[in-house]
């Protein structure tokens, strides 16, 4: 974990945490801390459909065999209350967002193995079918980084349907647009110290990946998949395999699109697909933002998308502002 990541953290998250509405869906956030990892965590941490009520890594300062089982310890133990009190008053069940390697989530049930079948979901930022890898030629980094966790957790039978995954295929069209790096820039508390720290993730992706119009917003896909799912296309259950030892496809995230393997795999997880072309627009929330977004010549199918970003560092601003006063 970088000392910016911490820095941000610590000074930029904290002061924006509030009490959210009863009907709010409980998650967890499970991250590695990095620049669309802190988007991210101001989704989770503002959006007035969440209630996020922990927050993990995947590595640190400590020997990784601890901060693993530390951090599954801690996962397992809430996850498990929440969906325990969910059960109880029917309640949403809660939500665990993996933003990293899936490392954590794999030793997580291992130890609380009840969590398979609690009602727990899992949305994740990961894999690659038809896009190109990021890690490796077929291969994405989270899946890459730990694929015995990733291929662990895809293929427990009781999380089946219960999965959502946002490939590449999705975040390589969440562009970061100039236009909507001058949104952000414009709100000085929040938004202007993430967008310094996201020119940094722009010149790296234009130069290693060739993305000139700006940099895809990976981790925040998953997060908005789960607050406002009409912003997107999300298939049904569809068979997801990892692949663990091919000599040039390790770390390939493989999906059966016309249900051809013998015996038939499983459909275990659901995908975001696209971003919904007929969006039917925002939440009142972020109607404000949502305006701002079209009047710059964000695409519509996307405003939604963006507009809980811009929105969410809206309430972000105004919660620290409070704070100091």
């Amino acid at each position: 974990v970088t000392t910016r990541s911490f820095f941000f953290f610590f000074f930029f998250f904290f002061p924006i945490m509030e009490l959210v509405p009863p009907a709010a869906i409980p998650v967890w956030l499970d991250c590695d801390p990095g620049h669309d990892d802190s988007v991210a965590l101001v989704v989770a941490g503002c959006d007035p459909r969440l209630d996020l009520r922990g927050v993990s890594v995947a590595f640190g300062n400590a020997p990784v065999t601890k901060t693993t089982r530390n951090a599954a310890y801690a996962m397992g133990r809430s996850l498990l209350d929440l969906c325990d009190r969910a059960a109880q008053h029917g309640t949403p069940p809660p939500v665990l967002f993996v933003t990293g390697t899936m490392t954590n989530t794999a030793a997580m049930l291992l130890l609380f193995p009840r969590l398979e079948n609690s009602g727990l979901r899992i949305s994740a930022m990961g894999g690659a079918f038809r896009a190109l890898g990021n890690r490796a030629a077929a291969a994405e980094y989270n899946i890459m980084q730990d694929v015995h966790a990733a291929a662990s957790v895809l293929s427990r039978p009781p999380l089946a349907g219960r999965i959502l995954l946002a490939p590449l295929d999705i975040t390589h069209t969440a562009i970061l647009s100039p236009a909507i790096m001058s949104a952000l820039a414009t709100r000085r508390r929040v938004g202007a110290p993430l967008s310094a720290a996201l020119r940094f993730f722009e010149k790296a992706y234009a130069s290693e990946f060739g993305f000139t119009q700006g940099p895809p917003l990976h981790d925040p896909v998953a997060v908005v998949a789960v607050a406002q799912p009409s912003a997107f296309v999300i298939s049904d259950p569809v068979p997801v395999q990892v692949e663990l030892t091919g000599r040039y496809s390790a770390g390939m995230t493989v999906r059966d699109f016309h249900n051809q393997s013998v015996p038939a795999w499983p459909a275990n997880v659901r995908v975001v697909e696209t971003f919904r072309e007929d969006t039917p627009g925002t939440v009142r929330e972020f109607a404000a933002a949502f305006e701002e977004l079209r009047a710059v010549g964000v695409p519509r199918e996307q405003c939604a998308f963006w507009s809980v970003i811009v929105g969410c560092v809206d309430i972000a601003e105004e919660r620290r502002q409070r704070a100091s006063g």
